[in-house]
Parts: structure tokens; C-alpha cells; sequence
């Protein structure tokens, strides 16, 4: 859609479309409400630690602070930690009982 002299609204005023995009980059911000600035986000080492974390990002959906596209994501992530969590705890748990059974 041509403007006056025949150029497009971002060509007829390149102020303008440098505006929109700085507008537009801000968007792209990546800002982690979840994450204090004083102190640095540890990932979660235990199953507990995975579930207050997911429910701090649910509690962060509701209040607006969290985008639902990023609580996803941690709720996908964390599923897979809680599964490796289980996991190694049972391993360990095998070991244990091997090496018991060894010694008596």
C-alpha cells in the first residue's frame, strides 16, 4: 500500500519503522518472574524441589506474572525431571540392596 511519493508507510517514514521495531524487540525480552535477581535459580535437585517450583510457576500463570508458554515449558521439563529423579532414586535403592545382600 503505497503513501505519498509512492513508497510504503516504512519506506515513507523510516523513523517510524525503526520505532515499531524497537517496539517489537522489546517483546522478545526474555524476563523471568520466577527468578530473583539477588539470587541465581538452582535447579531443583529433588522431587520436592521440582513440585514447589511448579507450583510457584502455577501461582505465576495466575497472577499474570508468567506466560502460560513458558509455564508449559516448565511443567514439560519438570515432568522429565521428576521421571529422572525417580529414577536414579530407584538405582541407588537397587545398589543399595545389591551391595547388602553382598555383605550378608
Amino acid at each position: 500500500m503505497a503513501v505519498d511519493g509512492g513508497l510504503c508507510a516504512f519506506h515513507a517514514d523510516p523513523k517510524r519503522a525503526a520505532q515499531l521495531g524497537r517496539m517489537g524487540g522489546s517483546k522478545n525480552r526474555r524476563h523471568d518472574p520466577l527468578r530473583s535477581e539477588t539470587e541465581p535459580l538452582r535447579p531443583p535437585q529433588t522431587a520436592k524441589e521440582v513440585k514447589d517450583l511448579l507450583a510457584e510457576a502455577m501461582a505465576g500463570i495466575h497472577a499474570g506474572r508468567l506466560e502460560p508458554r513458558m509455564g508449559s515449558v516448565i511443567a514439560y521439563l519438570g515432568t522429565a525431571l521428576l521421571r529422572a529423579i525417580e529414577t536414579t532414586d530407584y538405582q541407588e535403592r537397587i545398589e543399595a540392596l545389591e551391595e547388602s545382600d553382598k555383605k550378608g
